[in-house]
């Protein structure tokens, strides 16, 4: 896997989307959400359940340190 370091000061905002699927029966789930983070070059950073098992406490630790 890649590394990226990122600093905080390079964070804008942290978006949550919920993604959800649909077939054309209805919807197969609630859905699950994904979490980004929206750095200050335009680009942005999956933090996901599906990439990171600590996911709730990076994203804790990392609104503890920047302003939103």
């Amino acid at each position: 896997r890649k590394q990226k370091w990122i600093y905080y000061k390079d964070i804008l905002t942290i978006q949550r989307i919920k993604i959800r699927r649909i077939v054309k029966s209805g919807e197969i789930s609630d859905g699950y959400h994904e979490t980004y983070l929206i750095l200050t070059d335009g680009t942005s950073v999956n933090i996901s359940r599906d990439y990171f098992e600590n996911h709730t406490e990076i994203i804790q630790h990392i609104k503890s340190k920047i302003e939103i």
